[in-house]
């Protein structure tokens, strides 16, 4: 014997479900349409995201992006329902990486994990390329494994040279 709907559920469950479930669709449209408009792009914002401050960590053969940042908040509320996947995308194409890993990815920090980032240059010293970023940052910091270098408003992170051994005192 073959259950239909109506012998699993009460006929007003069917069509309260029936009601519910188009509005909460077109009450996520009509968000969809609204808030980027009401979250107009500000200075040293990236679309919803606003960077705060970077700390870069280069190593030999990796490079480690700690990133502070907000996101608007009308649009919090569509990561946490829709997933972290477009404000992955969104962080990796503001920093202006081709592919990372992330190690953390919250609503307001990020740890991201470049492999063999820099070049070789074949005598212990490493060049790590200039970065472009998407959006002005307001402190970004480069920690090598013998300097440390602090850039304040900047687009971009200046190609840098760097040993990679710490100095032995």
């Amino acid at each position: 014997m073959c259950s239909t709907i109506k012998d699993i559920m009460p006929t007003g469950t069917i069509l309260l479900v029936m009601k519910i479930v188009p509005l909460i669709i077109v009450l996520l449209i009509i968000f969809s349409f609204i808030i980027p408009a009401v979250s107009a792009e500000k200075e040293g914002q990236y679309s919803y995201i606003n960077i705060k401050s970077v700390n870069l960590e280069l190593s030999e053969n990796k490079a480690v992006y700690d990133l502070n940042y907000t996101i608007d908040n009308g649009i919090q509320y569509l990561v946490l329902f829709l997933g972290k996947s477009d404000l992955k995308t969104k962080l990796c194409k503001a920093m202006d990486i081709e592919s990372c890993k992330f190690e953390v990815v919250d609503m307001n920090h990020a740890i991201m994990i470049t492999d063999n980032p820099s070049l070789d240059n074949g005598d212990g010293s490493l060049w790590f390329p200039r970065k472009d970023m998407l959006t002005n940052i307001p402190e970004i910091s480069i920690k090598t494994p013998r300097t440390i270098k602090n850039y304040k408003d900047t687009k971009e992170i200046p190609g840098i040279g760097y040993f990679a051994e710490p100095l032995n005192e």
